[in-house]
């Protein structure tokens, strides 16, 4: 278990002493977080971009302390377009996430979206349409549900069954085509997330091969 900073804890007493009832707050190390992010990013190899994902925190603070460091931001929802475009230090952010509202997508075009993570074929037609009104031709990934093989597993598998997260592999092709064929779409590449908490390293390999 983490011991919890000096810092901290002086942060934390300081305010209890300042309550008659419990303390209920969250505390955050901005210059820890400043110092470990650093870290990270000077860690990547080269050609490797690290964009900050919103819906972990959203707080303005975390954004502020954040921005300078990484490549840019993921957002998954108009509320955190909005998040994006109030921080000081601007940085190129891409949208991603099933559900995604056309007025959430009208408000992404607007505000320059550097890249849209498309997750059904459903999703291509619906923007190639909103971008055709908005003049603009929208850099896009795919997002592929790709099949696991048997001996993965995971509580948090986006991956090897039907789910909302990405179009499946045997769409691909026919994913692929419309993109090509939609006037104000351009692909530029593809998102593939298969699970979430995978810490093992040979494990993720064996998800690459």
């Amino acid at each position: 278990m983490h011991k919890v900073p000096e810092t901290v804890l002086a942060v934390i007493k300081e305010a209890r002493a300042l309550e008659t009832d419990p303390l209920a707050a969250f505390v955050y190390d901005l210059d820890a977080l400043q110092q470990h992010v650093s870290e990270v990013m000077a860690a990547l190899p080269a050609g490797v971009e690290l964009y900050y994902a919103i819906k972990a925190n959203s707080e303005a603070l975390m954004l502020e302390t954040i921005a300078p460091l990484v490549s840019g931001f993921e957002i998954s929802s108009g509320g955190e377009i909005e998040r994006v475009m109030a921080c000081p230090t601007r940085k190129p952010y891409v949208f991603s996430g099933p559900g995604k509202l056309d007025s959430d997508l009208r408000s992404a075009l607007l505000n320059k979206v550097e890249a849209i993570h498309l997750e059904s074929l459903n999703e291509i037609a619906r923007l190639q349409q909103l971008a055709e009104q908005a003049g603009r031709v929208q850099p896009v990934f795919l997002r592929i549900n790709p099949q696991l093989p048997a001996a993965q597993s995971s509580r948090l598998a986006m991956a090897g069954t039907a789910t909302p997260f990405g179009i499946d592999e045997a769409d691909l092709a026919e994913a692929v085509r419309r993109v090509d064929n939609a006037s104000h779409l351009t692909l530029k590449g593809f998102h593939v997330h298969a699970m979430s908490h995978q810490m093992s390293v040979e494990r993720h390999e064996q998800l690459l091969d």
